[in-house]
């Protein structure tokens, strides 16, 4: 027998805010199926007991992904029934399995460090036409750290614009280049720039959007 390693929790949050474990398991690595099984038996113990469940959040684990994904035939038929799937517990109601609020931003973040004008071998991305580049995250914090005595975002550091795989994974690091501090010092920075500088409008239109879900998601 080995050292269990990790622990697989099952959490209730209720709509209004009433919250507790449901149950833990020790383990060295939980698989997909072991999720499924243990779930839909939450589910359905959960239901017996008059709690009823509407949505599933977890982290980004690959286990938990896989878990997810074992409800699909392939990944576009995820994404076209937007990842709401039929309850197994009570087939005429439907339940949503998604990845947690710190996971998508992280991808988010993840997808912007790779945009990239320069390389062909990355993916550029394009709102309304134009550039969204990691290179506009750069540009503005070299901004704000030479050309201002305090500077105007002072959460921004080096690990921010270059993360390291560790740094990577820390929920703050990502939400900080993605918040409404962020937009702040975007749209200061576009103020500063003589000329045309239309080319940061799109940039800025995700901040607002990101900037928005992150304040919406961290609400009390």
């Amino acid at each position: 027998m080995e050292l269990a390693s990790h622990v697989f929790q099952l959490v209730f949050l209720g709509n209004t805010g009433f919250r507790w474990p449901v149950a833990y398991f020790a383990s060295r690595e939980i698989t997909a199926p072991d999720i499924y099984t243990i779930f839909w038996s939450a589910v359905s113990n959960l239901q017996e007991w008059g709690f009823f469940v509407d949505y599933s959040s977890m982290d980004g684990a690959v286990s938990n992904r896989s878990f997810i994904n074992i409800h699909f035939e392939e990944t576009m038929t995820a994404r076209k029934s937007e990842f709401m799937v039929t309850n197994r517990v009570n087939m005429d109601t439907k339940l949503a399995l998604i990845m947690d609020f710190s996971h998508c931003v992280k991808k988010i973040r993840n997808g912007l460090l790779k945009s990239s004008s320069h390389d062909a071998s990355v993916k550029t991305l394009l709102i309304t036409g134009k550039n969204v580049l990691w290179r506009h995250w750069r540009d503005a914090y070299n901004w704000s750290e030479n050309a201002h005595t305090f500077t105007v975002n002072h959460k921004l550091t080096p690990s921010h614009l270059d993360p390291d795989p560790a740094e990577k994974m820390r929920n703050h690091l990502a939400e900080e280049v993605l918040d409404a501090d962020m937009l702040h010092l975007m749209m200061t920075y576009r103020d500063s720039l003589s000329g045309n500088c239309d080319f940061l409008d799109s940039t800025i239109r995700l901040l607002e959007n990101t900037s928005t879900m992150i304040k919406v998601c961290h609400f009390k």
